[in-house]
């Protein structure tokens, strides 16, 4: 079964605690002409409503388009720290922080998206813990690979998203960095992902063919299902971990905000 392999690698990739719980996807805010709200941090969490199913803060609004943010898998505060959901870190402070900037700019950009009403929604494309609590570029590249070909685990963020049905879509995934990553064979690139680093991280059957170096955040972006290709716009930008953080004149133009709805390439198998 598919549960047991996801949990067969959960463990052999593991630190000292064994997380192998899913951080589920979660509403993380609501925006409309008159009135917006969001609870991207965890301290702005506590008090609302963040379940995807029969939200009680998003049926007051009646009928709303969505808005999904993504980012690639949970760390450490996802599960140690109250309320659990994705980014209950510095990526939620800055997402609560800068959002409505990139928002603004998306609606400049497309104007006809501005007279909606839209709930929000944050998701990992991989709900489980592929840092295993530690430095992430030691071990979050090799599991999320494993997790997202071995485990097939790209059909499910593939099925989420359908669910969601999203009008906009922010990829904010990490390019990836594994250059802490011990035994990398001999031609591994340490930050993007080659043929040489696939092959060492995945079972023969399942190492897909790419037609050049990708980053995390191309991957996900080329598993976004066609037909919501035809009906959203897509954006990508940099992580928000980080690079958000110090925020002085154009957060769009800092954290490389980019209009990605026309330029997919042809998905890899």
């Amino acid at each position: 079964m598919i549960e047991d392999k996801i949990s067969e690698i959960l463990e052999e990739f593991s630190n000292k605690v064994v997380i192998k719980e899913k951080c589920d996807d979660i509403i993380a805010g609501f925006y409309t002409k008159n009135k917006k709200a969001l609870w991207f941090s965890k301290k702005e969490r506590d008090g609302y409503d963040t379940s995807t199913e029969n939200n009680k803060e998003i049926k007051k609004l009646g009928k709303v388009e969505t808005i999904v943010v993504i980012l690639e898998s949970p760390h450490i505060k996802e599960f140690f720290e109250e309320p659990n959901g994705p980014a209950n870190g510095s990526s939620g402070t800055n997402l609560q922080k800068y959002f409505w900037n990139v928002l603004k700019q998306i609606f400049k950009e497309h104007k006809d998206l501005r007279s909606s009403k839209y709930k929000i929604i944050l998701m990992n494309s991989i709900q489980y813990q592929c840092s295993r609590g530690v430095d992430t570029k030691i071990f979050r590249d090799h599991v999320w690979l494993k997790l997202w070909y071995d485990c097939n685990l790209k059909e499910d963020f593939s099925e989420r998203l359908k669910k969601h049905h999203p009008k906009i879509i922010l990829n904010l995934c990490t390019q990836g960095d594994h250059s802490l990553e011990q035994g990398l064979p001999e031609g591994c690139c340490k930050k993007k992902i080659n043929r040489e680093y696939l092959v060492h991280c995945l079972s023969e059957e399942n190492i897909p063919e790419l037609p050049q170096d990708v980053t995390l955040q191309e991957l996900v972006s080329q598993q976004i299902p066609k037909e919501l290709l035809k009906e959203c716009v897509v954006y990508t930008a940099y992580h928000p971990a980080i690079i958000w953080s110090g925020y002085k004149k154009n957060i769009c133009d800092k954290i490389k905000l980019k209009d990605k709805t026309n330029t997919f390439t042809k998905k890899s198998s």
